[in-house]
């Protein structure tokens, strides 16, 4: 037996047992003390009409906290849940609209009531809160300072094997091939108080890489309580342990945390990282928003997603968004803010709205929002994930789109944008999903329209004579196609009009999100 089944002796345990004897609850309290504990006996004198649950509260108090007395005043108007939501705030779902052409917009529009292609006024702008009206009219009124993602430091790989150290932790970039990752001294035990992390990306921004393990054995399990003592994890995923390894999995990168305690060891694993071409950003068909055109032949386009709210069913699409994994959706927070997972529904595989064929709606079980997201401050940070409550089933018409690797500025090159948002500022949306292909500009000639406290280092504009994202395109995907291969370099965030000349589309910068993408995302599969 191991010594967390070695038999333990407390002696005190036995004394207690004595003292408990002695203090025999058959045997009543005499006294004054027993008459003070004698709950039998009822309270008397004014601590006993204080704690008289039956006797209703007099005075003041009594008023103020008599439930069944109605609130006046101000107050009794803003609690009244009958009352109907009046000034700013009254926007929710059924976004009222303000019809400032003139004004920067998120590229979200309002809900109809059973219209299918809801007809926005004006601008089609969505009015928040003074705050942010303040600051979008003023063009840069306030003060925006650019909250930049750290960089992940990246080892560049210098060896197959990957190292195993006590309490370490190692980044690695590998190549294309197969890489062997085992645990210290195997097939010898491995070492007690082990802590050890492996980041794992892969060089090119298009790889897949792929864990399986050939020999797995750690100590445990032994209890119901599952893997307590040594134990290795995929990825944040439940904890692997015994001879219960993971299977394969697949992922865009790996994040592998083994961890022994003090005692018992056993022989540990022996893994394998295989690095391969993934199928992110590979168009489903081949291929031929303002100014743009049907996406043709259908599912072109197979990482774009429409976001619905289950209320409109599915003949109404509000936001945009891409594949990531298996799991998770990239959007923009102001898509989300103020939302819960069960006012949004995720259309995968979809061409035409309201046409079923080939499209998968699934629920949401999270919203993701970044954490510094502040729709006053110009839409700063403008990203969301959606964790999914079924995991997505890639195909030719569902796969994720490719994530940019390494600081490319993009300036200057040709994207692709696409989703069903409006044709025109204020017009109708298409019943199919469009795409219009503009050029990015960068970011000193977009603050230069804009304001420069307006455009920080996590976003990024583009541009191009009569087209543009619009209305109902938030969230959507930006993708540069260099290589032959789709990569998300933006997110549809906000602009003044749509194809206003001048302003460029505004996106969030996804080379400036990854490691919060990654960190967030991690919980998924690609293909």
């Amino acid at each position: 037996m191991d010594a967390r089944g070695t038999h333990l002796s407390f002696p005190h345990l036995n004394e207690g047992l004595k003292l408990a004897g002695e203090n025999d609850d058959r045997k009543p309290m005499e006294g004054p003390k027993a008459e003070a504990n004698d709950a039998r006996k009822p309270l008397e004198g004014p601590k006993a009409e204080a704690n008289d649950a039956r006797k209703p509260m007099e005075g003041p108090k009594a008023e103020a906290n008599d439930a069944r007395k109605p609130m006046e005043g101000p107050k009794a108007e803003a609690n009244d849940a009958r009352k109907p939501l009046e000034g700013p705030k009254a926007h929710d779902w059924e976004a009222r609209l303000v019809g400032r052409s003139d004004d920067l917009q998120p590229r979200r529009p309002a809900y109809g009531t059973t219209a299918r292609k809801p007809a926005l006024t004006g601008s089609g702008r969505i009015s928040k809160d003074p705050a942010r009206e303040s600051t979008l009219e003023g063009r840069g009124g306030a003060d925006i300072q650019p909250r930049i993602e750290l960089k992940p430091h990246i080892k560049p790989f210098d060896q197959r094997d990957l190292a195993d150290e006590p309490t370490s932790r190692s980044d690695y970039t590998l190549p294309v091939g197969k890489h062997q990752l085992k645990s210290d001294s195997y097939p010898n035990n491995y070492a007690v108080n082990k802590l050890s992390t492996w980041n794992l990306r892969p060089q090119s921004g298009t790889a897949s890489l792929t864990l399986t393990c050939s020999d797995f054995q750690l100590e445990g399990p032994a209890s119901s309580h599952g893997c307590v003592w040594d134990y290795l994890t995929v990825n944040g995923r439940r904890r692997f342990c015994g001879a219960d390894g993971p299977a394969a999995v697949t992922a865009s990168w790996l994040r592998i945390e083994f961890k022994s305690d003090a005692t018992v060891t056993d022989r540990g694993f022996s893994c394998e990282v295989e690095v391969r071409d993934g199928c992110c950003g590979r168009s489903g068909a081949g291929n031929r928003i303002v100014g743009g055109t049907e996406v043709s032949p259908a599912h072109s386009f197979p990482w774009q997603v429409g976001l619905m709210n289950p209320k409109y069913g599915t003949g109404f699409v509000f936001c945009g968004g891409s594949v990531v994994n298996s799991r998770f959706v990239m959007t923009a927070a102001h898509c989300t803010d103020g939302l819960h997972p069960i006012n949004i529904t995720v259309a995968v595989g979809l061409h035409e709205v309201g046409g079923t064929a080939g499209a998968r709606v699934i629920k949401v079980s999270g919203i993701r929002q970044h954490s510094e997201y502040n729709s006053a401050a110009a839409f700063d940070l403008d990203i969301s994930l959606l964790e999914l409550a079924e995991e997505i089933a890639f195909s030719d018409r569902v796969r994720p789109v490719c994530l940019p690797r390494g600081g490319d500025l993009y300036a200057g090159v040709p994207a692709i944008v696409s989703g069903w948002g409006t044709l025109k500022s204020g017009g109708s949306q298409p019943d199919v999903l469009h795409s219009v292909t503009v050029r990015t500009v960068t970011n000193a000639e977009c603050a230069a329209a804009y304001g420069a406290s307006s455009i920080t280092a996590n976003m990024l504009c583009a541009a191009e004579s009569g087209k543009d994202s619009c209305q109902g395109d938030s969230g959507g995907p930006l993708v540069s196609s260099a290589g032959g291969r789709a990569t998300q370099i933006g997110v549809v965030s906000f602009g003044r009009g749509c194809a206003v000349p001048g302003y460029p589309g505004v996106y969030v910068r996804v080379t400036e999100l990854m490691r919060w993408i990654d960190k967030t995302a991690m919980d998924g599969e690609v293909c």
